[in-house]
């Protein structure tokens, strides 16, 4: 108990920025996103054993904020589509610095870095084709509700599995985590899905929002933690006091996007 005075007050500022952030402007919200994407990727390197900054850190950084800008381009119509055909370009730089490792245990670091681009830029610069529409205006309440869905999911399976859960969802990965929670965190973000569906006119794209975030919010919780045991580490990173880094936050939402993306073109 006596670290949940630290655990509320840091979940609230963060929860403060990151809503502020989308809602006061598109230009707020990339620079506080763009900043989330460079912690990112730094904790997925030091998740795999890279602590020291190497230059493949460098390169996944600047190639990350390539494609994260160039697709706030896209989306803002300032740019066309064509202009992301360089990012799978410059990707193949990435292997360059593989020349000139000596050690063995360095040899594996340009596919870590590679998997940290597709594992936190390219979600996070998805974001921007959700939240403008296809005339380049910026919808800041589709990325708020998304954030809706992810914390409603979140929260009810954490409170229903502490009051009602027996059933392990997968011990060996996530012991806390329990089939009665999922359920209880789906329901909820089915209900949330509905309400903001309504608000937007359109509940039916939004229930299968939530149904999405839900179920791969979940999966994407569950791989992150996987990543976590793997390396022996509590925590992604300490940006928040008690609640851990970028990605210990950000998991669900990183590995539902691509998923809601698609779903988003089809309708």
């Amino acid at each position: 108990m006596k670290n949940l005075k630290p655990r509320l007050l840091s979940a609230t500022i963060f929860g403060a920025v990151v809503i502020s952030s989308i809602y006061f402007s598109p230009i707020s919200f990339a620079l506080v996103f763009g900043c989330f994407l460079v912690i990112g990727i730094r904790e997925f390197h030091q998740l795999f054993g890279i602590k020291r900054f190497q230059l493949n850190s460098l390169l996944a950084i600047v190639l990350g904020l390539s494609f994260f800008i160039l697709s706030y381009l896209t989306a803002t119509q300032e740019i066309g589509e064509s202009f992301l055909l360089i990012t799978p370009i410059l990707s193949t730089t990435l292997f360059l610095p593989w020349l000139f490792h000596k050690t063995k245990g360095e040899s594996i670091s340009p596919l870590i870095t590679i998997t940290s681009i597709y594992y936190v830029a390219i979600p996070f610069s998805l974001l921007f084709f959700i939240g403008f529409d296809e005339f380049g205006t910026y919808k800041p309440l589709n990325i708020l509700f998304l954030l809706f869905l992810v914390w409603a999911n979140d929260s009810f399976a954490y409170f229903t599995g502490s009051l009602i859960g027996k059933n392990k969802l997968y011990p060996s990965v996530s012991p806390g985590k329990t089939w009665e929670g999922f359920f209880g965190g789906f329901l909820a973000a089915l209900i949330m899905g509905y309400v903001l569906g309504v608000y937007l006119n359109d509940p039916i794209k939004w229930l299968v929002f939530a149904a999405i975030m839900s179920v791969f919010g979940t999966l994407g919780d569950l791989v992150e933690s996987k990543m976590k045991r793997m390396n022996n580490v509590k925590d992604s990173g300490n940006l928040m006091p008690g609640h851990g880094g970028v990605l210990d936050r950000f998991d669900a939402l990183i590995f539902a996007l691509p998923f809601v993306f698609v779903v988003d073109l089809l309708f």
